[in-house]
């Protein structure tokens, strides 16, 4: 079963953050609690950690995009 990989709320005033990478390429496999992306706030940059294992399926954001929290970003599940 897939599951969707979202910006977490970082704090009560975070309503965005700004992506500076990805730790993971596209179709890598990912273990639960594995950093796999840092974003930014106007306070820290923070890494954020797969919420599942599985095989992570990116989404269209890059570095410097502005990203609203609680957005889904990825997608991991099984490798096809």
């Amino acid at each position: 079963m897939a599951e969707e990989f979202f910006v977490p709320k970082l704090g009560q005033t975070v309503e965005e953050v700004i992506m500076v990478g990805w730790f993971v390429a596209d179709g890598e496999k990912v273990s639960q609690g594995q950093a796999v992306m840092e974003v930014e706030t106007d306070k820290a940059v923070f890494p954020v950690e797969a919420n599942a294992k599985g095989y992570i399926h990116l989404g269209p954001y890059k570095a410097g995009d502005v990203i609203p929290v609680l957005t889904v970003v990825a997608i991991i599940g099984k490798q096809d």
